[in-house]
């Protein structure tokens, strides 16, 4: 069995990091992984002793069969700095795990990710390996063609794809044509899509690889114990705010289990109607109503900021 390369990406925030890399250091496959760890040069002259203080701790991490630090010497953006990173990973690697820095693991995390990677790396029905299933729990595990970032497995090839279908076939026409089906998975999904791609960009990474599973039909693995604690819900992090603590106060996280349970893919549960229970309100109704009949621009009136996740890349240089 190959062992998946672990990919962490980090700027300043060096206690969400040092406990990061703790939870996963509780996984007794790190002797046997290689992790490689990149962070952004400061983009502001107050940001110099904290990136400083992490790139110091990051030198001096043991317990991983090799740590590669990914140090950048000009400051190129939390995506770049992904996207070169991940790229020098795929170089030699099929597939990666992929963590943030303010991901807590799981001691089965690692087991987990590892056999289903390996188990799967030729069937093209499954996209990625989830390690957050917010809460969700059926039978032993599921299978939805919704996405979860919060720590995930995925293969070179298959991200590949999603690129290229973002790139050359994910239209608004598309998504209104199988957007019943996109929003039993959750009504958060169309707006932000399509308040990107209105600006010339591609989705945001969660939602872009969502709605390539939705319409390709594509499937992500989750587990039946939640493996992954989000402890950037604080305040600290881009994306996600105090406020999404709401979505999660019933979602428990197994930092310890006994044993990895692997369970046989045709086994699995399909997730139906979950997600939309936890992502559907009136709001994204809303943003979805105003983007679909081109009335974006009200929208973003209170809500200017556009994710401004990458820049259009020519449709024959895929990123991996």
């Amino acid at each position: 069995m190959t062992h998946a390369p672990i990919y962490v990406s980090v700027y300043d925030r060096f206690e969400h990091l040092q406990k990061s890399i703790e939870s996963l250091l509780e996984n007794k496959e790190c002797a046997k992984t290689e992790i490689f760890i990149s962070s952004d040069y400061p983009y502001k002259k107050e940001d110099f002793s904290k990136v400083n203080k992490v790139r110091a701790y990051i030198n001096q991490i043991k317990g991983f069969k090799k740590v590669y630090p990914i140090f950048f010497d000009k400051n190129v953006g939390g995506f770049n700095a992904s996207l070169i990173s991940q790229k020098k990973i795929f170089s030699e690697y099929e597939f990666l795990i992929r963590l943030e820095d303010d991901c807590l693991t799981s001691n089965i995390f690692l087991e987990y990710q590892n056999f289903y990677l390996n188990s799967l790396v030729d069937d093209d029905d499954y996209f990625a390996v989830c390690g957050f299933n917010h809460g969700i729990r059926l039978m032993n595990g599921f299978k939805s063609n919704r996405f979860c970032p919060w720590g995930f497995g995925c293969w070179k090839s298959k991200l590949n794809k999603a690129y290229e279908f973002g790139l050359n076939f994910l239209t608004k026409k598309k998504i209104q044509q199988h957007s019943k089906f996109i929003n039993s998975k959750g009504n958060d999904t169309i707006g932000e899509a399509l308040k990107s791609m209105k600006h010339g960009y591609l989705p945001p990474p969660d939602y872009l690889y969502s709605l390539y599973c939705m319409i390709n039909d594509k499937y992500n693995i989750f587990y039946q114990h939640n493996l992954v604690d989000n402890i950037g819900i604080d305040g600290s992090g881009q994306n996600c705010k105090i406020s999404d603590l709401e979505k999660l106060k019933n979602v428990n996280f197994s930092k310890f289990l006994l044993e990895f349970d692997p369970v046989v893919i045709s086994e699995l549960s399909i997730e139906n109607n979950e997600y939309r229970e936890i992502f559907s309100t009136w709001k994204n109704e809303i943003k979805q109503m105003l983007y679909l009949n081109n009335l974006g621009s009200l929208w973003e009136i209170k809500n200017p900021k556009v994710v401004k996740f990458d820049k259009k890349i020519p449709s024959k240089i895929l990123p991996f």
